[in-house]
């Protein structure tokens, strides 16, 4: 900020690159006008890290949830629903809490851009019409979670509480670790089905948790071991990791004939634990203004704890350009025109063509906010991308290029699903 000279007094607007105001004195005093590299409201960066968040919950529990909404075909239109159905729960949490006189630094818990931090959440990981089961975390207990109030230690009990059948699927899930980096997603099966040693199907009175930490009299169909399995006064606890346990949910599933049916599962948290070492938003928007997660950082998306730079190229995404030689890109920015650029990490760009970001059919470059068929200025074969990488081909492509490209610098509000 400065005053003018006499011969700008009084004046007021803007002149190369300034903007003039009017002092008390009369005089004219001129601030700089700066303009951001990448302006974004403060909503459009809530919403990146709502969608990193979700995006990055998807990619731990992809095995699970890209076949556990009923009635929705296994792959993109499972992934779909997950995004669609856990960013509106998540940003309405959010909303909740703000109008309640909560600020942004006191809700849990979200990832931040460029991190590889699995936030426990209450997803929605299935979606259905059978009869849910909604486990507990015990108060005081860090590392196991229980479905309580049962009337014995019999698969006969679960049946009756929960309103189920013979032969139903029960998939136990927990989000546990020692620290946020090292948060896991763990589940497995156990049916309702219990078998003798011949094969021959065993009586439903018998005791649903045995020794050993291990499902007693199972059925052949079960997969997954628990670390700890245990039934104590009316209820059975289980745990798949000694650490920490964020979050926990079960599904059930039926078979129908072709058709698998589910029930809505929402994981449940503990306030507490998901505050603990976490990130709240105002850390995740704080973290942006400061440039986002250093790369030397053991939370960067591609060191995943392990705080070597050199990991962000090997991870990154080897494209290929349209003269046919290749690169390894570690990053995503928008050039001053909004073309959308992969960079290498020698500060290299390459202009970005494919059917991801607001383009709608390959052959057009990506802009940030639309598309168009026009090649940005300078754009030549030896450095655009060409048909890699690919990002709505085979099944699972889509998910991981997608959330790729969102924690490592694009803009959430630029991707179409």
């Amino acid at each position: 900020m400065a005053k003018t000279g006499l011969w700008l007094r009084g004046a007021i607007g803007q002149l190369a690159g300034v903007t003039m105001q009017k002092g008390a004195n009369g005089e004219t005093i001129m601030r700089e006008k700066v303009t951001p590299k990448n302006p974004q409201t403060m909503g459009q960066l809530i919403q990146r890290i709502i969608m990193a968040t979700v995006m990055l919950a998807y990619s731990f529990m992809k095995e699970l949830c890209d076949h556990s909404f009923e009635g929705v075909t296994a792959g993109a239109q499972s992934m779909s629903k997950f995004l669609q159905y856990n960013a509106n729960a998540i940003r309405q949490k959010l909303t909740t809490e703000v109008e309640h006189g909560y600020d942004l630094g006191s809700v849990w818990a979200f990832s931040p851009l460029g991190s590889k931090v699995l936030a426990p959440n209450e997803y929605f990981i299935s979606m259905g019409t059978l009869p849910g089961i909604t486990p507990v975390l015990p108060s005081g207990q860090s590392t196991m979670a229980q479905i309580a109030g049962l009337a014995e230690n019999s698969y006969q009990a679960v049946i009756d509480k929960y309103g189920l059948r013979r032969g139903d699927q029960l998939t136990f899930v927990t989000l546990q670790g020692s620290t946020p980096e090292r948060s896991q997603f763990y589940f497995s099966r156990v049916i309702l089905d219990p078998t003798n040693a011949d094969g021959t199907q065993a009586s439903l009175s018998v005791p649903l948790v045995g020794a050993n930490n291990k499902v007693n009299l199972p059925s052949p169909r079960n997969t997954g071991e628990f670390l700890t399995l245990t039934y104590q006064n009316g209820a059975v606890n289980y745990s798949y990791s000694a650490q920490m346990l964020t979050a926990s949910g079960i599904i059930v599933s039926r078979k129908e004939g072709d058709t698998w049916l589910r029930s809505t599962c929402q994981l449940v948290t503990d306030p507490e634990r998901t505050s603990y070492g976490y990130y709240s938003m105002q850390q995740c928007l704080d973290m942006v203004n400061q440039g986002g997660v250093s790369l030397l950082s053991g939370r960067y998306l591609n060191n995943a704890g392990q705080g070597a730079v050199a990991n962000a190229e090997v991870e990154g995404i080897v494209a290929t350009l349209l003269n046919g030689t290749t690169v390894t890109v570690v990053g995503v920015s928008f050039d001053e025109n909004g073309y959308a650029k992969l960079n290498d990490s020698e500060g290299h760009g390459y202009f970005l063509k494919g059917n991801c970001v607001r383009a709608t059919s390959y052959g057009k470059y990506v802009k940030a906010d639309s598309s168009t068929a026009t090649a940005p200025e300078g754009a030549t074969d030896a450095n655009t991308i060409g048909a890699q990488p690919t990002f709505l081909t085979e099944e699972g492509t889509f998910t991981a290029n997608i959330n790729w490209l969102v924690n490592h610098g694009v803009s959430a509000n630029a991707v179409l699903f």
